[in-house]
């Protein structure tokens, strides 16, 4: 799918559109006064943080306090806010431990792993958990040394390597500050002559994604990690916040114009397509003041408030946002502060932008099986997006139409939605039938209008030569 890129405008006169409907509406809630918000749940439902009753988690229904927590952090949750994870009293030794919170059920330790037990271990805690809250990474304190550890429903306890023959200086110190989502990969950093950014597989076995010729020892931190592990966000000592995946590092504070900085990313969607975090200095009136940040595959690094500008939203408090802290697995749903007056964390807000698009299916099955095409982007005027096709014919062509109405007809096998198409654009796909075509929102479209896009695949595997994709609407803002 990364194999080509295209750059298209799609002009507004070249379509008959169908009647304009009111478009969805972005949505800003303003969270307590005083509650200290760090995490966001996947589905963009529940808020985690803490306030001066202790840990609680935030619904826009109200609050819910966490009993015996006491993880400052706020800790991660899991789909729905069902699971809350940090740091609880621990029944036997009676020593604050990692644990969770079960709404419904209550709170559970989870003991000390066995090579540790005995050890007064003032900071271990859960620091993260993957979607449904099954698997967990964190770190186990032991002297003055940190050991990170996964912790899975069936398994218990696995204490992560680390040493390791890429990075010789690594010493036995680490923590595990993040799971993916599918809790394949943990991540986080181990202590090197600095800290050096660090992602466990299953397995238990290292990488160090942040590895460069300048910066061979991959110095920095990992905050998070993307559905399937494969995308990683952080901060790193040479780049500054840094998104990684397959195309390499990408630094979202210097695409968005402000040079390098400190700061780092420190959430990322499922896909590890959109990321957030922030960059700058210390926060309060004595440093730097943080500047918080969007990337988008699409896009690249763009000011967090420029980006909400172009949907008419601010803050309640007509304040700017400061740090971006989270964001949803769909990548719709944002955690975002505001400066705090003094030192500290600013008061948090959840804003939701609404889904430009849906998938009305109609592909029909090829070579590779059902071709897919999905869009992605926020469509205001004028804004990145992309198209990309998957499992098409290897190395063959596809035809991808754009039309103004849908008028679903029955042919190859689906259903064709862009029989009366404004355009139509081959792109070449790679070998594994796979394309994308990066896109510019039209800026003349009024709020509400819908294009309808599908692809019609050259496939010499299937009886008639040709295969649909399943057919997408693409909404604007």
């Amino acid at each position: 799918m990364k194999n080509l890129i295209s750059t298209l405008t799609l002009t507004a006169g070249a379509f008959t559109l169908a009647t304009a409907s009111a478009s969805a509406q972005a949505q800003v809630w303003s969270l307590p006064t005083g509650f200290t918000a760090h995490n966001l749940s996947p589905d963009g439902i529940w808020v985690s943080g803490n306030d001066a009753v202790g840990s609680q988690m935030w619904n826009p229904s109200g609050m819910l306090a966490i009993p015996g927590s006491t993880d400052s952090w706020g800790g991660e949750i899991s789909i729905g806010g069902q699971r809350f994870v940090g740091r609880f009293p621990d029944p036997v030794t009676v020593v604050d431990g990692p644990g969770f919170f079960d709404q419904g059920v209550g709170v559970t330790s989870l003991g000390w792993p066995s090579a540790l037990f005995g050890d007064l271990c003032f900071t271990s805690t859960v620091e993260s958990l993957n979607y449904d809250g099954s698997i967990m990474s964190g770190v186990a304190e032991n002297g003055c040394n940190y050991f990170p550890f996964r912790w899975t429903q069936t398994g218990g306890y696995q204490l992560l390597d680390t040493t390791s023959l890429i990075v010789p200086t690594a010493k036995p110190s680490a923590r595990a500050l993040a799971t993916s989502g599918d809790g394949a990969f943990s991540a986080g950093w181990i202590q090197t002559s600095a800290r050096s950014g660090s992602v466990w597989d299953a397995a238990g076995v290292l990488s160090f994604p942040m590895i460069t010729p300048g910066n061979p020892e991959g110095n920095g931190e990992i905050y998070g990690l993307d559905g399937d592990g494969d995308v990683v966000v952080g901060s790193s000592y040479s780049d500054g916040p840094v998104v990684i995946d397959s195309t390499g590092i990408h630094s979202p504070a210097v695409e968005a114009g402000y040079g390098n900085s400190g700061g780092g990313m420190l959430g990322l969607n499922a896909g590890g397509t959109v990321a957030v975090g922030n960059g700058g200095g210390a926060p309060g009136p004595f440093g730097t003041p943080d500047f918080p940040l969007i990337w988008t595959a699409w896009g690249g690094g763009q000011d967090m408030n420029a980006f909400f500008n172009g949907y008419g939203i601010t803050l309640p408090t007509g304040n700017p946002i400061h740090r971006a802290v989270d964001i949803s697995a769909d990548g719709l749903t944002f955690l975002v502060q505001q400066a705090p007056p003094f030192f500290g964390y600013g008061d948090a807000f959840m804003i939701q932008l609404p889904n430009s698009w849906s998938n009305l299916g109609g592909a029909s099955a090829g070579s590779n099986g059902m071709p897919f095409l999905e869009g992605a982007g926020y469509l205001t005027p004028g804004a990145p997006a992309r198209i990309a096709i998957a499992d098409a014919a290897s190395s063959s062509i596809s035809f991808v139409a754009v039309a103004g109405t849908s008028n679903p007809f029955p042919v190859w096998g689906g259903v064709l939605h862009t029989l009366s198409y404004s355009l139509l654009l081959p792109i070449p796909t790679d070998a594994a039938g796979s394309a994308k075509m990066d896109v510019t929102w039209p800026v003349g479209f009024a709020p509400g209008a819908t294009l309808y896009i599908q692809a019609v695949n050259l496939d010499a595997g299937v009886v008639d030569g040709l295969t649909l994709t399943n057919a997408i609407s693409a909404t604007g803002f």
